[in-house]
């Protein structure tokens, strides 16, 4: 081999090393951008939401006062009917000072319940051990009277009058006792408690009191658990599983235009009465005949949603852009929460690209944890189509979607798909073969450059010799 075929050599191999170098930067550099593309996406489809959760009150840590009286509630007796007919002025006034200073956090904070027929079976048979339980009890208002209070110096009994006491019916015929501070406002700006009103309080048990109780001309003296609370208010009526199959509220919703925007509340029946006939009903219709939400029935939907109100529809495979689970408040289903989430599809290309949904269950388990894949992106649903509801985005911008009101929503696993494997597995293999090629031509490079280097020094030496040879 000549020095210049030598060297045509080591430059045909060091172009080979750089091609093979550009191909592993551009096999590598594909993947990264195929990855990081695929993150921006993710990211698209959860910009201009108004996807975040609101404030939970549940979540925050509460101060909740402490009763500073103990002793006090060793001078309620109740043990007897004759007992029952007393309230002690010292310690009706220290458990109603103190209940007046709980709010509705503080309540939840100290576990509040329904007074339920067990909880009160409980209550009184052993009321001594459950002072200052917190409670929630309802009913229809049978007694009630505005009760002065008696001028005890340095309790809140002295400082005012007007507290309401009386007695409710619940729905299971049961009487429940009360002694609060406000009563509902009426209409007139006054405020009073009326028979025949369905009210709620929240307060704490006092003990078993019995009164004397008129109720269709009739006087009886009832003894039942004696709930103080700040204040009585007007609470729904259970909902029925006539009423949510019904939903007669639907009619009055109307849908949210750029000229007309409406609260959410003024349609509180209808929704409630929806969310009745997704808890209730949800599972009596036939889902595999309902249709499937794509791009175009969503437009149409967006369009008028008149026409498809309370209807039930599927949601396909879709991402699940946001969840949280809420307190519900006062409703007619007592649900504690409530479930609220944001939808997108890919495939929705028309008006609608993402939709609200809310759900009569509590999902604290499909919050997501990261913007980009986690275990809970992916997830299916079914349910009914409540109003397009007009919103401002969190980028400030008015925007409209379309609100569900879900039967079940459910995290959905995709099986990895088996070409997106083999490609990863490629670009590794790829990858280390093709370090393995350049580090063996480099290794075979400094092999020929040793070899041509040695034979060029040889060359050197014999011409060196024959020079120095003498001649004849």
């Amino acid at each position: 081999m000549t020095p210049e075929q030598a060297a045509a050599l080591a430059r045909r191999d060091r172009l080979r090393l750089i091609v093979m170098s550009v191909l592993a930067v551009l096999v590598l550099g594909a993947y990264l951008i195929t990855t990081h593309q695929a993150a921006n996406k993710a990211s698209e489809e959860n910009a201009g939401l108004s996807g975040a959760a609101p404030e939970d009150p549940a979540t925050r840590d509460i101060l909740v006062p402490e009763f500073g009286q103990p002793e006090v509630l060793e001078a309620i007796k109740d043990e007897s009917p004759a007992e029952q007919e007393l309230l002690s002025s010292e310690p009706l006034a220290a458990v109603f000072d103190y209940a007046r200073l709980l709010t509705p956090d503080s309540m939840r904070a100290l576990g509040i319940a329904e007074l339920g027929a067990d909880a009160q079976a409980a209550l009184e048979a052993s009321p001594k051990t459950q002072r200052l339980a917190p409670f929630r009890a309802r009913g229809f208002v049978v007694s009630a009277r505005q009760r002065p209070r008696e001028n005890q110096t340095g309790t809140g009994l002295g400082r005012s009058s007007g507290d309401w006491i009386g007695t409710l019916r619940t729905i299971d015929d049961r009487s429940i006792h009360f002694l609060v501070a406000s009563a509902p406002k009426r209409e007139d700006g006054e405020r009073r408690v009326e028979l025949g009103d369905y009210l709620r309080v929240d307060g704490l048990f006092h003990s078993i009191y019995r009164a004397t109780v008129e109720s269709d001309g009739t006087s009886t003296p009832t003894s039942a658990p004696l709930i103080v609370g700040l204040r009585i208010e007007p609470t729904d009526l259970p909902m029925t599983p006539d009423l949510a199959e019904e939903a007669p509220a639907l009619a009055v919703v109307k849908d949210d235009s750029n000229g007309q925007l409406h609260e959410n509340r003024e349609f509180r029946d209808a929704f409630w009465q929806l969310m009745g006939r997704a808890k209730l009903h949800g599972p009596e219709v036939d889902w595999d005949k309902v249709p499937e939400l794509g791009s175009d029935l969503l437009t149409e939907i967006h369009k008028n949603g008149e026409a498809f109100r309370g209807q039930p529809f599927k949601v396909p495979v879709s991402v699940n852009v946001d969840t949280y689970s809420i307190l519900a408040g006062d409703n007619p289903l007592r649900l504690d929460r409530q479930t609220e989430g944001w939808i997108s599809n890919s495939t929705w290309k028309g008006s609608v690209r993402t939709i609200k949904w809310i759900g009569p269950f509590t999902r604290q388990d499909m919050m997501r944890q990261s913007l980009n894949n986690d275990d809970r992106r992916y997830i299916t649903a079914r349910g009914y189509f409540f109003r397009n509801h007009g919103f401002e985005n969190n980028l400030g911008q008015p925007a409209r979607a379309p609100i569900f009101v879900m039967e079940s929503v459910e995290v959905f696993q995709p099986e990895e798909d088996r070409a997106i494997v083999w490609f990863k597995w490629g670009v590794v293999g790829l990858t280390i073969l093709l370090t393995i090629v350049i580090a063996m031509l480099l290794r075979a490079d400094k092999r020929k450059s040793k070899v041509l280097y040695e034979e060029m020094i040889r060359r050197k030496r014999a011409r060196r010799e024959r020079k120095a040879a003498p001649t004849a």
